[in-house]
């Protein structure tokens, strides 16, 4: 940590991808070891997937608190816990000599809910999941990129403009449109391609979770795609090298309209059409 000089070691013990034992060694004060020795505690015995959520206010939420001068720990704890993590993806990728084909990041949730009602974990966990889990898993698979291999990364129609109650998860599918598009040009030389996949409303498990209280907006049932034939233009699409991938034509539509309309019009009228 460079603001006060703590140095946090994380080792991890993994077995089919569930960590089964912990260890830390941290050179620091008293808040920086009992931030390390809370976060072993709570990811021993989770799977991966679920370590990945521990965020800083989780650790100190378990702490009964701390300081503010001492809040700084509690980031470094989770730090700790998603480097080692990537190390151990990186190392498993070195050591099977890994050669990828297809890399798919799909990873992703949405809340919808103004910004000010929604909590800081679940803000702070949409930006981490859509945004920094995808980008650490590209970057740390790009060196075992194979020639003329495809990556689809899970954008969303929601990227296209701002979404009021809902504008965390429409700004970080914003961001995972713009990073797709440029490391699509990026990674010609190498003979790579990469789509991004922008649906409007899927019929999944999505919905279950975004509707914490919240309701969607009606219009939004009559755009509802099938998530198999979503799928399956994804990966035509892919094969085809198209650097987006948007399926039906209400979706198309959109895109199209959010080029040529100003945002500011379209959102008033999604405002008048979503009450």
């Amino acid at each position: 940590n460079a603001k006060c000089g703590d140095i946090m070691k994380m080792y991890l013990k993994i077995d089919n991808g569930v960590i089964t034992d912990v260890k830390f060694k941290t050179f620091g004060c008293g808040a920086a070891i009992a931030t390390s020795s809370i976060a072993t505690d709570m990811i021993k015995g989770q799977p991966l997937s679920e370590a990945l959520k521990l965020t800083n206010k989780a650790v100190v939420e378990a702490l009964d608190g701390l300081p503010p001068v001492k809040l700084h720990c509690s980031v470094l704890a989770e730090q700790a816990v998603k480097a080692a993590i990537a190390d151990y993806y990186r190392k498993m990728l070195k050591q099977e000599r890994a050669g990828i084909k297809l890399l798919i990041n799909c990873a992703g949730y949405g809340i919808i809910g103004s910004v000010a009602e929604t909590g800081y974990d679940v803000s702070v966990g949409m930006v981490k999941t859509n945004c920094e889990g995808l980008t650490t898993v590209t970057q740390l698979s790009l060196p075992y990129m194979l020639e003329k291999s495809r990556i689809i990364n899970l954008a969303s129609s929601a990227a296209f403009l701002p979404q009021p109650d809902f504008a965390i998860y429409a700004a970080s599918k914003s961001y995972v449109l713009s990073f797709s598009r440029a490391l699509n040009v990026e990674l010609r030389e190498r003979n790579i391609f990469v789509t991004a996949v922008c649906p409007g409303p899927v019929a999944t498990e999505f919905f279950r979770i975004a509707e914490d209280g919240h309701k969607r907006a009606w219009f939004k049932d009559y755009f509802m795609a099938d998530c198999y034939s979503v799928v399956k233009q994804a990966l035509e699409d892919s094969m085809a090298r198209k650097e987006l991938s948007i399926y039906g034509t209400a979706m198309k539509i959109l895109y199209i309209l959010s080029k040529i309309i100003p945002h500011r019009i379209i959102l008033k009228i999604m405002r008048i059409f979503s009450k």
